[in-house]
Parts: structure tokens; sequence; C-alpha cells
């Protein structure tokens, strides 16, 4: 896998031969420098940054740099073709984004598209290779004495493009990975089972872990996600989440480094306004973590189920469609049943159940009013049921290409969480919003039905900063349409990303008045973010922005403050506010 000259070995940007920086006078006072300033740090201060790390400096190069080398005909640059549009190389790179807009195609492995030009573009000049907390300090310091943009990267899962940044120095906390499973945790809101994880840990990694150790934790659908990164700083929900909740729900102690150079420890008994905010209110925004806490379930079976059919985009199936959202309102009361659908203009499935604690004749017996809907209206469809003996099991039935799962990084997507009051009153409406976005066949409709209420999670709303939509809504809905990085332009992805502001997400707001979006799936360039991001939290996120990160060191769009800033036309970060 190619990295960023040799991974840790210290290649200093000044002497690439892809980024030559022509000296430029100081921007303005505003502004956060680039490479080319006349006060961006020179080789000595990067080499004794270098020293203090220990030999963790990484100096970024493109990804796909070989492929410019050797006219796209080397082995390393077929098989990055091969993998680009998957989440390996990029997750492994301490620089690349895996998200086609923060891209740019700026270096692309494909030679048909921006040919001639590779240069690191949005992403960071430099990137600490984070092993400790005290490397995060020495981070943040350098860029806070020289002006330089501060960016976290931990596997880059991320629409929004908050862990991008041109001329930026990136904590890349990918490679912490301990993982310690804890007998017994408590502080003032839990007692019980519990798991450190470090930074870096991902899906793939700790569901492993648990398997081993009998446990069970919520982790994303995508085995590939970071759990301590931005899922559960944004949230966060998995097949599991009908029975304990979202992934924020789950956070009891973080470990982080503030903005200001200190190393501290969060949870509802310390710095709890930190807490709170960590745990649902966006990744990025607050300080960097380094660790965090999480409870742990103990393990057992799981019973499973998909369904599928296809269609004609007919009047019969979209009624259908509507009988099953309505089916939802029975079957999110199941303690913990969970299921997942997909439709696009010829198929609709029922992607997965899963139903711990229970056997397939029970999942096949809540089914029967639906099936039965489907029998009389003479709809064909294909059901299979399932009983695995663990969660881990019932995962690999229903994930395929395990552990990096099936997940393209070059899709688009935003969301809506559809409250239970609209299924109830308003399903018609609802469903003819899928219908008209449906027509468009760029695009297609999922979502995730769960129910992640106080109630059911055990906590109140004051517990977290989860967006409050969450709490009432019935279904998770989401609208995707790929994008092709082989062939495909910036305008076709500046014209998918048009419609997706313009035709798709209108559709689905304008049927759930006040409701809101799964931030870590949603547009960049929504312009309703601060209600449907953050609804009623807003003004207190804030708050512990600044008192956590004063400076605003932290940006990251649509992240609380981020709108007191702007990217400049030559990228540079600016102030403006």
């Amino acid at each position: 896998m190619m990295l960023a000259q040799a991974l840790f070995g210290l290649t200093l940007l000044s002497g690439s031969s892809f980024a030559a920086y022509i000296p430029r006078a100081d921007p303005p006072a505003n502004c956060k420098v680039l490479p080319g300033d006349a006060k961006w740090p020179g080789t000595k201060e990067w080499s004794r940054l270098n020293e203090t790390l220990g030999g963790r400096l990484i100096a970024n190069v493109p990804l796909a740099k070989e492929c410019h080398d050797s006219n796209f005909e080397s082995q390393t640059c077929k098989n990055l073709q091969d993998q680009w549009i998957f989440t390996p190389p990029h997750m492994q790179d301490p620089a690349s984004p895996m998200a086609p807009y923060f891209q740019n195609n700026t270096c692309s492995p494909f030679p048909n598209v921006n040919p001639g030009k590779c240069t690191l573009g949005n992403s960071p000049a430099y990137s600490i290779n984070v092993a400790k907390a005290e490397d995060a300090v020495a981070g943040v310091k350098f860029a806070k004495k020289h002006n330089i943009r501060l960016v976290v990267k931990n596997t880059g899962h991320d629409y929004l493009g908050r862990s991008n940044g041109q001329g930026a120095l990136s904590l890349w906390t990918h490679n912490l990975k301990s993982i310690d499973f804890l007998d017994s945790y408590s502080n003032s809101k839990y007692t019980g089972s519990a798991v450190k994880m470090g930074a870096g840990v991902q899906g793939y990694d700790v569901l492993a872990a648990a398997e081993k150790s009998k446990k069970r934790i919520v982790a994303g659908y995508c085995p590939t996600v970071g759990v301590v990164g931005g899922y559960t700083q944004t949230s966060g929900f998995s097949a599991l989440s009908a029975s304990y909740g979202l992934g924020a729900d789950q956070a009891l102690e973080w470990e982080v480094v503030t903005t200001e150079g200190e190393h501290l420890f969060a949870s509802p008994d310390k710095n709890a306004d930190l807490y709170w905010a960590l745990s649902g209110g966006g990744a990025g925004a607050y300080a960097i973590a380094i660790s965090l806490i999480a409870k742990t379930h103990s393990d057992g079976k799981v019973a499973g189920a998909v369904l599928s059919l296809n269609h004609t985009m007919s009047d019969t199936f979209f009624n259908a469609f509507a009988f099953w959202q309505t089916q939802l309102l029975t079957l999110n009361q199941l303690p913990g049943f969970m299921s997942a659908f997909q439709t696009t203009q010829t198929t609709f499935a029922i992607n997965f159940i899963s139903w711990p604690g229970h056997d397939s004749s029970e999942v096949e017996k809540e089914l029967v009013p639906f099936t039965n809907y489907l029998k009389a209206h003479n709809l064909t469809y294909n059901l299979a049921l399932s009983d695995d003996p663990t969660f881990v099991d019932h995962f690999k039935r229903y994930e395929e290409n395990l552990p990096y799962g099936p997940f393209s990084i070059s899709d688009l997507i935003t969301s809506r969480l559809i409250p239970q009051k609209v299924v109830e009153t308003n399903v018609n409406a609802l469903t003819n919003s899928y219908r008209e976005i449906l027509a468009d066949k760029r695009f297609m409709v999922g979502g995730a039905a769960f129910n992640a209420s106080n109630a059911r999670v055990g906590n109140v709303p004051a517990d977290n900063a989860v967006l409050p939509a969450w709490r009432d809504a019935t279904v998770y809905v989401y609208s995707m349409t790929p994008f092709k990085p082989q062939t495909d332009s910036m305008e076709t992805l500046a014209g998918l990303y048009k419609a997706i502001d313009t035709f798709v997400q209108p559709k689905l707001s304008a049927v759930t008045p006040g409701s809101g979006a799964y931030m870590n799936e949603a547009s960049f360039s929504n312009p309703n973010w601060k209600a449907d991001y953050f609804g009623a939290n807003y003004e207190k996120l804030l708050e512990v922005k600044r008192k956590y990160d004063p400076e605003f060191l932290l940006y990251g769009k649509p992240n609380p403050g981020h709108e007191f800033f702007e990217v400049a036309s030559d990228g540079r970060l600016c102030r403006v506010k």
C-alpha cells in the first residue's frame, strides 16, 4: 500500500517535485499561512518538530503520485486504480480523504481525469502520526506558533471534508489502536463493563475483539469507520442501536488534548460540558480525541432476515412502500428490533433485520402483516431468515467483503430523520417525496428504522449532545447517488451536489418540518446546517467551543463556529468575523 513517503520518514515538502511553491508576501493577518508564504516554517523548524515527535512527522505526497511518475503504467498504479473507490488506500494514507469533492481531482490515478496535474490540492501539507497525547500537544503548539491550519484525520470517512485542509498540519490518529476490555467501570451515570479504545480503532477491530470477550459494542455498519472519531462524536448508529442506543449513548469517558495544549479527561463527573459536546455534538470541533471508554454489552443469539422484490415504480408498489413505513411504527416498539431498507427505480429490499435475543420464527411472525400485504397485491418477494449464535456471526452474514466491507467512497449522500408523527399522519406525502426523488434515476432512497428514544436508551436529553430529532424519529432516511472518479469531471460532481441541495434535500425537508439530519451522512453545503445538524443544541455547543478552543483552531464546516471563517480563493483559511 502506497503511503506518504515511506510513512514515517521525513521528506521536506519544500524539495518535492510535485509542489513547487512560489514565495509570496505575508497573507492578511486574519488568514492562515500556506506553503510558499514568507512566514511558512522553514526546513529547520519542521526538522525540530520531527525530532520532538521521534520521527513521526510526515511530509504528505498525493496518494496517486506514483501513477503520474510512471505514466499510469506501473503495477502499483493499476492496483490503486482498482482500489480507488474503496476505503483501504485512503484510510491507510495520512492525508487522502474519502470524499471525491475534497479530493478535487488534483491528483487522480486515472489517466483521462485532469491529466498532467498532481498536487496535494485540498490535503494537508504535513501530518503527525500521533502515537500518544504528547504528539498532539506538540502539533497544536506548532500550528498555533506558526499560524498554520490544523485538522484531525482518523480514517478519512468524511462526506463533509472536516479532516481536510489545504496547507494544513494534520493530527493523524489512525494508528492509536489499543483495545482494553474493562470488567467494571463506574461513573455517576453508569456501572458495568466497558472497553477503552484508542482513537484509531475501527469497527472491524473492536467487533472482532469484542466477540472474543463475549461482548457486543455499538459500532458502524461500515466496518472501517473509526469508532472513536466522527462516528461517536456525531451520534453514530448501528444494527444494535435499537437495543442500546446511538454511538454517542455509549460514551463514558473521553481522553483528549485541547487546542490550549491541555491533556484532559471528560466524563459526566469531570469536564462534563466537554463530555456532553464530544458525545454527539460534531467531530473535530472541541478537542482532539486520544481515547474513549465506552459501554459493552453481553453477547448472545441474534435473529435476522432479508426481503427483496422487483418493481416498476407503479402505484401498487408505492402503496406497499407506504404500508411498510406504517409497519415500522409497530416494529420499532419491539425492544431491539432494527431494520434497514433500500429502493431504486426497479428494486426494493429490506437489506437486513437484526433482533438480538430472538429467533427467526419470531421475526417471520412480525413480518406477516407486510408479507400478507405483498401477497394480496401480487407483489412477488423473496424472504430469507437467519439465526446466529453471536452478533458478529450475524454481522458477517449480512456484511460483504469483511473486514473492509463493500462500501464505495465515491457516493454522494444526504439524509433526513423522519419523525414518528409524520409516519403516523402524513405517510402518503412522505412516500410521494421518495417517489419524486426516485423518478430521477441518478438517486436511490434507503433508510434504517429503530427506536433510539431516551426512554428506550435509558438516558435524558441533557446527558449528551445528540441531535434531539434522533429521539423521536421512526426512520433515518438517506438518498444517494454515485460519482464515477474514473471518468466524471468536477463539473459533473458539482452538478450532483446542486441536485442534492436544490432537489433531493428540499423534498425530504418539506414533509418533515422541524426535524433534522444525520450530519455524518449529509451535504456539506446544506444552507440549513445549523437547524438540521445541531438543532436546539447549537448555542450551548458554541459556548463549549469557545471555552475549550478559544482561538477556534479546530475549523471544520459545518461544525459550530465555522461561520466565522471562509476559505479564500487560494485555499487559505481566513477569519471573517
